[in-house]
């Protein structure tokens, strides 16, 4: 099933979300990534162009990130590699 960048939510409970892919939805920062995503586990956000991880969440379960080669200048969440 394809999610767009806009809908996301409104297709299925984000709890039942382990891998999301929001290459080339381009923002400067995180919005509507949220903590619900409880079960996240792989991140891509390649080509998204992330200057701020301000209001990046806690996400327990997530284990890979995925993103381009200097997307975020500052973070907060030095360990996003």
């Amino acid at each position: 099933m394809l999610f767009t960048c806009s809908n996301l939510s409104e297709c299925l409970p984000v709890f039942q979300i382990h891998e999301l892919n929001l290459d080339n939805c381009r923002t400067t920062t995180i919005v509507g990534l949220t903590d619900d995503f409880v079960n996240l586990e792989t991140l891509s956000l390649i080509n998204v162009g992330l200057t701020s991880l301000k209001g990046f969440p806690t996400l327990p379960n997530l284990k890979k990130v995925q993103r381009s080669t200097g997307d975020v200048v500052s973070s907060r969440k030095t360990d996003l590699k």
